[in-house]
């Protein structure tokens, strides 16, 4: 194996987005992952704009690190923003994408390590999906429509919740961990 191809270089679009990528991978076109749009849909960009016009400075495809996590290394949020000194990630779970039991598997490892994290998590919901069972004081499920998008209005609620987080006594929860679908 060359060993260029696993030399590590510390790479920065912005103060903002700074990431490690391998030589061999940048020369393959490998890009920063908040920047790039592939792999994301119109709806979750829509969403992450939503984030934006609410929390200010959100950032999407933010890749999070963290040594309460035991499932990963290194897990990557659709979106998140930190507001009013706590930081929220929202996942964008697509029907097509997060139907399968695999990928609810996934999901919710994601969830108990963000969570394990200190991180506050959101994750809208798609169509038909069911709720992924989880109970916490920082979890929020939002069922989100993919023909009836309303991401401002989706940011607003987030943006109660977390008020309420705020204000509530760490010890008791602010919500069940789902929400009741509509």
């Amino acid at each position: 194996m060359n060993h260029w191809t696993q030399l590590t270089l510390t790479r920065r679009a912005d103060p903002a987005h700074v990431w490690q990528a391998t030589l061999d991978s940048r020369s393959k076109g490998a890009e920063c992952p908040e920047c790039k749009q592939a792999g994301k849909s119109r709806v979750e960009l829509d969403h992450h704009a939503a984030a934006e016009a609410a929390f200010g400075a959100a950032r999407s495809g933010a890749v999070l690190r963290h040594e309460a996590f035991t499932t990963r290394k290194s897990w990557t949020a659709d979106i998140s923003a930190t507001v009013a000194g706590t930081t929220v990630v929202i996942e964008y779970d697509g029907a097509y994408w997060h139907r399968a039991e695999a990928k609810t598997l996934t999901d919710r490892s994601k969830s108990t390590d963000l969570l394990a994290a200190g991180y506050a998590l959101v994750r809208l919901r798609e169509d038909e999906l069911q709720p992924l069972g989880i109970d916490h004081p920082r979890y929020l499920e939002i069922p989100v429509y993919s023909k009836a998008t309303r991401p401002r209005e989706v940011m607003a609620e987030i943006g109660r919740w977390l008020a309420e987080l705020a204000d509530q006594d760490p010890e008791e929860p602010v919500r069940k961990g789902s929400s009741a679908r509509a």
